[in-house]
């Protein structure tokens, strides 16, 4: 019996230990990840405030940094100060001057929307590369002529679409062009 009892307390006292599901975070506080022994999943949260952005000297939206090719950059510069538009203060601004032979055409992703994409707004969730984007389509511009391609994927049993804009940058050049074939079986007969 006291061989049972100790027993019972090792494996409660081991269980315990082992069986925990710890939380780690990490140093930005943006991450939280919860770990154990099987899925890892971690919860992405918003920064609590945001950079003013200003292209050529003109406020946009502070995403608009990701529509740009940066090769155009000319000079980026951050001033440590607040800022209110709209109603919203920004802890700092961020200034992008674009080098003089390079104009961006930017739309909002409502009138690319319009343009190119034939969706209800209403139900779409927008992702430029592989990030998902929650903006205010009307302020996040994107430069017409680094889109590189969207793509457009409906999702019936959700009643969703799921807009992808892709860039110009090297990695999405380089993955269309890789050609995948599919399939187990060749027929060359005519």
């Amino acid at each position: 019996m006291k061989k049972l009892l100790t027993s019972c307390i090792f494996l409660l006292l081991v269980s315990t230990a082992f069986g925990q599901v710890s939380k780690a975070s990490f140093p930005d506080s943006t991450v939280s990840v919860l770990l154990d022994s099987t899925i890892k999943v971690s919860v992405i949260k918003e920064a609590k405030s945001s950079p003013a952005f200003f292209l050529n000297g003109k406020f946009t939206y502070s995403g608009t940094m990701e529509f740009l090719d940066f090769e155009m950059i000319k000079t980026l510069n951050i001033v440590k100060e607040s800022f209110e538009y709209k109603g919203v203060i920004y802890d700092r601004k961020v200034l992008v001057e674009t080098k003089e032979d390079y104009k961006p055409v930017l739309m909002s992703l409502r009138k690319i929307v319009k343009k190119y994409v034939k969706v209800e707004v209403g139900k779409t969730l927008f992702m430029l590369n592989e990030k998902v984007l929650d903006v205010d389509l009307d302020e996040a511009m994107v430069d017409k002529k680094y889109v590189f391609k969207i793509e457009i994927q409906q999702l019936v049993h959700q009643d969703l679409s799921v807009v992808k804009i892709l860039t110009k940058t090297k990695e999405n050049i380089e993955k269309s062009k890789i050609v995948r074939i599919r399939g187990t079986e060749l027929n060359l007969t005519n």
